[in-house]
């Protein structure tokens, strides 16, 4: 067989209907940033963030939907600017995990990012400002206006005004590659990230070139969205790690249909499992973003350990055929800027790595991040 020369450009000629045109050079940042919403500077430290969500809280209020707790920070946790006295609101409804974060208000200001409880059936925040304990409270997404009353609903374009009908056509062909599919699973909590409380899988769905021939292949990592994380047969929670009995979502085998396709284009693709970065990231502002970097990073690291020495769960499958100086990152959603991150954190520690296209297909731009010196698309 000739060997297929995996250029990226090649990559995104063949790959335009699954948007991976990694070729592109583009300096600009993903999206509108969202605005700050911690006017009183209420900047709590992730663990004692994560301490008040869990610890016990004394009933005080009730608003509606809202309830209002008062938390006391455990003595081991207090320094300077972390208040003795915490405030944990609690709003019924319906918040399953999306892409924006949820924020609760009062009297319309936003004051806190809320997380979903496990059952998404409510979201929870805390916050040292006492507003909560006499203002209305709410919580909505944190760029959705205020509830308006006596406003008419939009009306939804006609099906016909797409011009579409039908299923669209395929765009990209397979490629010369026949494809293994594979997987890894170092455990649900196999490594920790910096800044947060916990720890997180370390696992991934992986596609390539059947038997490997005339390697080294390039390397694409990607990281999917937010979503729910555990399932016990038709449920579904967001927490982490999944209780007993639940079973992870295989979030990360989301992107076979784009995985399978390049790998017959001769990459070598990893699907990575976020899921507890999702949940446990939602301790810090940005959910998280540099900790997916860091997560991504971590799986570059094993991908250079299998690249090079070999071992468990491959073995020397992958001894010499992983190009570790050509490497894509790609994310969807929050893993659209998790793989800004990726970027970001590889160069921090000296670029071991030779990452050389990012793609943030639709992602979220919770800090304003760009990148530049490399292919960078949106």
């Amino acid at each position: 067989m000739v060997r297929l020369r995996t250029s990226w450009s090649l990559a995104a000629s063949a790959l335009a209907a699954a948007m991976l045109a990694t070729c592109l050079t583009v300096a600009a940042s993903a999206s509108p940033q969202a605005a700050p919403i911690h006017p009183l500077g209420d900047h709590l430290p992730p663990r004692v963030l994560a301490a008040a969500l869990q610890s016990r809280g004394v009933f005080v209020r009730r608003s509606g939907a809202a309830t209002v707790e008062r938390v006391l920070v455990p003595p081991t946790l207090r320094a300077p600017g972390v208040p003795s006295t915490l405030w944990r609101v609690t709003v019924a409804g319906d918040f399953p995990p999306r892409a924006l974060r949820y924020v609760v208000t009062v009297d319309g200001r936003p004051v806190a990012y809320a997380t979903p409880t496990a059952s998404a059936e409510a979201v929870r925040a805390v916050t040292a400002d006492p507003s909560v304990l006499t203002a209305s409270l709410a919580a909505r997404s944190e760029l959705s206006p205020p509830v308006q009353t006596g406003v008419p609903p939009a009306q939804p374009f006609p099906p016909s005004a797409t011009g579409v009908s039908g299923s669209l056509p395929n765009a990209s062909p397979p490629g010369p590659y026949p494809v293994t599919a594979t997987s890894y699973n170092l455990g649900d909590r196999a490594t920790h990230l910096s800044g947060i409380k916990g720890k997180v899988e370390l696992a991934a769905d992986v596609h390539y070139p059947t038997g490997l021939p005339g390697g080294p292949f390039p390397l694409v990592l990607f990281m999917h969205g937010n979503h729910y994380t555990c399932y016990h047969g038709n449920r579904a929670d967001y927490t982490w790690p999944c209780p007993s009995g639940w079973k992870p979502l295989p979030n990360d085998e989301g992107y076979d249909y784009i995985a399978g396709r390049l790998a017959s284009y001769g990459f070598i693709v990893a699907s990575v499992s976020a899921n507890g970065v999702n949940v446990l990231g939602n301790q810090v502002d940005d959910t998280g973003m540099h900790q997916r970097g860091e997560l991504l990073q971590q799986h570059l690291d094993l991908w250079n350990t299998w690249s090079s020495a070999g071992g468990g769960p491959f073995g020397t499958l992958f001894v010499g055929n992983v190009d570790m100086q050509n490497v894509g990152l790609m994310g969807h959603s929050r893993g659209g800027e998790g793989a800004v991150y990726g970027n970001i954190v590889n160069q921090e520690q000296g670029s071991p790595y030779g990452i050389n296209a990012v793609l943030a297909l639709a992602p979220v731009d919770f800090t304003g991040q760009t990148i530049n010196g490399v292919p960078f698309s949106v």
